[in-house]
């Protein structure tokens, strides 16, 4: 076993207790693989109905039917494009979602890139806020299986969006965060750390005692 490997095994036996609850919430839900094949199944049978329907009419409509069967290869490529394209959207608003968190917003995915690699993509620049899993390398996250990478990508982004209540600033400067709310799109600024200008202020005073006549 490579140190690779290894590497992303200790990562895999950190994130089972999470994976077993994923994966008994994705029991429960159809394969996106399983929704593709069946409707790969029902393009075949409309272009086998077409076919039959075909042997009765006349030679226009037979025409017309034998256009749809050389159509009917691409509806599968389709379906398969807008999952693909779905996939993509509900990585965004994950992404999004945490990148808000700090003040801005999730890149659109690139023309070609996979679903795995715009979500590291998205992922790693999160990575130096996670306690735990801050010093691994993307190339060990790149080698995760796909059934423990949700639960990673999940305690990255949980852990990011824990540092942003607390974000480390400088002493004697203030960082400025504008935050957008996703329902109602307010806008609302935040100012983290210390100003300079505390640090010009007097020392204060404490009363110690009081001058009367008596203590003259």
């Amino acid at each position: 076993m490579t140190e690779q490997e290894k590497k992303a095994a200790e990562i895999d036996a950190t994130l089972k207790a999470d994976k077993a609850k994923k994966d008994a919430e994705a029991a429960a839900v159809v394969p996106e693989k399983v929704l593709s094949a069946l409707d790969a199944c029902m393009s075949k049978l409309d272009a086998l109905e077409g076919k039959i329907a075909a042997l009765g009419e006349s030679p226009e409509k037979k025409d017309a039917a034998k256009k749809d069967d050389e159509g009917s290869d691409d509806k599968p490529n389709i379906v398969a494009d807008a999952a693909h394209r779905a996939t993509l959207a509900d990585a965004q608003g994950r992404a999004d979602a945490v990148a808000q968190a700090f003040g801005s917003s999730a890149p659109r995915p690139m023309d070609g890139e996979s679903v795995r690699a715009y979500r590291n993509r998205m992922m790693f620049p999160y990575l130096q806020y996670s306690p735990s899993f801050k010093d691994v390398e993307p190339k060990d996250i790149r080698a995760i299986p796909d059934g423990a990478f949700d639960a990673f990508e999940a305690r990255i982004y949980a852990d990011a969006v824990a540092a942003s209540h607390n974000p480390i600033v400088p002493e004697g400067r203030l960082m400025e965060r504008t935050k957008i709310d996703p329902v109602t799109g307010f806008r609302s600024t935040e100012f983290f750390g210390t100003s300079f200008i505390k640090s010009m202020k007097r020392p204060a005073r404490r009363v110690t005692r009081f001058m009367t006549k008596e203590s003259v």
